[in-house]
């Protein structure tokens, strides 16, 4: 794992890549870093100013960062997570947030991602020596249709070092830049646990890092991305399914 955190330029080259067409929005730079379990990277999905106005509405609501919560007892442990989070109030989430960056993500995921079917996003600032050690989103322990199917991450952050996040079983590394967005599925479709997902966000060397983390629940899904994909079950991404 540690050459995995120690690159400071992109370690994991694509598969391929390609452009998403969707109505109202710049064309999106994707790159389809895994297929099986699916692992894209979608460039500048969202603009520094925006990304920027989040992080200053955000400041003055951090809290210690916890872990647990989804089917487990919330604690604050510093060995597993080192970082403040929180969730932005109204009605700047409303504004920010949910008219700004979801519909993109909901196209993108091929998932429903309005309440109950999704958490609301949550932003977590990591300074210097920050990080969480490798984990996965989701659990077996409580009811498949609460299980989080889909994780979704947006880096609102640049000019750090450190801080990769890294996939260790599937041998990923993937190097941030502000405005870039992260996807992928924790479950298969029969909703067990993908253990090639246990991921990590690496220490951050120099810096502020801050992400917004949308976790997406296997609840209400329907559609492309909720259907069998070949032998595996694997989940397959909304805009692969379709054509913009």
């Amino acid at each position: 794992m540690s050459q995995l955190c120690e690159s400071e330029e992109q370690i994991t080259q694509p598969l391929y890549c390609r452009y998403v067409f969707i109505q109202g929005i710049m064309p999106i730079q994707a790159e389809i870093l895994h297929e099986e379990p699916y692992v894209v990277v979608f460039h500048r999905l969202v603009s520094k100013f925006d990304s920027n106005r989040v992080i200053k509405l955000m400041e003055p609501y951090e809290k210690p960062a916890v872990i647990g919560g989804f089917g487990s007892a919330v604690q604050k442990n510093s060995a597993i997570r080192n970082s403040s989070s929180g969730i932005l109030e109204e009605p700047a989430y409303t504004q920010c947030i949910i008219k700004k960056w979801y519909p993109a993500i909901k196209t993108l995921s091929g998932l429903n991602i309005t309440v109950p079917a999704a958490e609301k996003m949550a932003i977590t600032h990591y300074e210097t020596g920050g990080y969480y050690t490798v984990h996965y989103d989701s659990e077996m322990n409580n009811e498949p249709h609460v299980r989080r199917l889909g994780t979704f991450l947006l880096y609102l952050s640049g000019n750090y070092r450190g801080g990769n996040t890294i996939f260790p079983h599937m041998q990923l590394a993937f190097t941030p830049q502000q405005g870039d967005g992260l996807l992928f599925y924790s479950h298969l479709t029969n909703t067990l646990l993908d253990e090639k997902t246990l991921h990590m966000g690496c220490p951050l060397k120099d810096g502020n890092k801050w992400i917004g983390s949308l976790w997406i629940r296997n609840f209400t899904q329907a559609g492309p991305a909720a259907t069998c994909y070949g032998d595996g079950l694997y989940v397959k991404p909304g805009f692969l399914q379709s054509s913009f």
